[in-house]
């Protein structure tokens, strides 16, 4: 006989006498654990499954306590999912992209990996992404981009960033929680060049939730200048070096002889055919100039040379005088 009480389920074999003498056969005992089993463990047989988050149980310790099945996890989210570029990167490292986002979990576990990528087309399971971050150990909610060059080598998974330039691409990213679930891959949903956003802007290339890369490459920023020792007084010359990308024209070359302070002289194509120029310094010192170029686009980058420049005192006066 199977008795309930203080929370436990007790058997019990009848006396012979007051059973009609019958004993109750082991098999009938066995099949009654086995039912008991089932009803306080096996409700659902996710129980087994080390990816079921463990639910509240409800009446522990009261006359009809049952013990609450287990219900599997849920998938965790991703949202507020944020692309970020910057010009002043364009210069320094080229294309890139960095990937934010915010990871959340109905049941409160949380993030042990990663997943994003960025791709041309409409389908982050289509294959053939330019940039994607493998999966990512960790609880890290941003990804960046490294060295993005479109003659990378084709690799999975596609960690050699492959991205080019006046290309539209997506971001998405997938995250997993402590029980092993992953959610599902989500769509950029904001685009930041610097602190400019979209929205509340409006989309730069007209299509939501994507952007699109420069038209060409930043300029390449660079000069010399001689002589290497001068001295007050003495012209410098400053040679552009710039290796300008897209049209010829128009250009814009902004000399600062001694950054910030100046003076300054902007030089522009046309009519100039190039940015190249002189300046005399009335001091000796050290000097800082530098050198901003703007090409076709009002793309623009700057360059300050190191070692700064060191102006000589003036060199000295010779006279010649007639011995007496």
């Amino acid at each position: 006989m199977v008795f309930w009480g203080c929370g436990k389920f007790f058997l019990m074999q009848t006396d012979n006498k007051k059973n009609n003498g019958m004993p109750l056969p082991r098999f009938t005992t066995t099949i009654l654990l086995v039912i008991i089993l089932l009803l306080l463990f096996n409700f659902n047989f996710d129980v087994f499954n080390t990816r079921a988050a463990i639910g509240p149980i409800y009446g522990e310790g009261t006359p009809g306590f049952l013990v609450r099945w287990v219900v599997p996890a849920s998938a965790p989210t991703v949202s507020n999912m944020v692309v970020t570029v910057n010009n002043s990167n364009y210069c320094s490292v080229g294309i890139h992209a960095t990937v934010t986002w915010i990871y959340s979990d109905s049941n409160g576990l949380p993030q042990i990996a990663y997943e994003v990528q960025i791709d041309d087309d409409l389908d982050p399971l289509s294959g053939g992404p330019e940039w994607e971050s493998g999966t990512v150990a960790g609880s890290g909610t941003s990804a960046s981009t490294i060295l993005c060059n479109a003659a990378n080598p084709i690799t999975s998974p596609q960690i050699a960033c492959r991205m080019t330039w006046s290309t539209v691409y997506r971001a998405w990213a997938r995250v997993q929680n402590s029980a092993g679930v992953w959610s599902s891959w989500t769509l950029m949903s904001t685009y930041c060049n610097g602190a400019s956003c979209s929205p509340p802007n409006p989309w730069p290339n007209g299509i939501p939730n994507s952007w699109t890369t420069p038209v060409h490459a930043f300029p390449n920023v660079s000069f010399t200048s001689s002589p290497p020792n001068p001295s007050v007084g003495s012209p410098v010359t400053f040679t552009d070096t710039t290796v300008f990308y897209g049209a010829a024209t128009p250009r814009t070359w902004l000399w600062d002889f001694n950054y910030p302070s100046g003076p300054t002289q902007t030089i522009t194509a046309p009519p100039a055919a190039n940015g190249n120029t002189t300046y005399t310094y009335t001091a000796n010192g050290t000097y800082s100039p530098r050198l901003r170029s703007t090409d076709d686009l009002g793309q623009s980058c700057f360059y300050d040379p190191l070692p700064e420049i060191c102006i000589q005192p003036p060199l000295p006066r010779w006279r010649e005088i007639i011995p007496r």
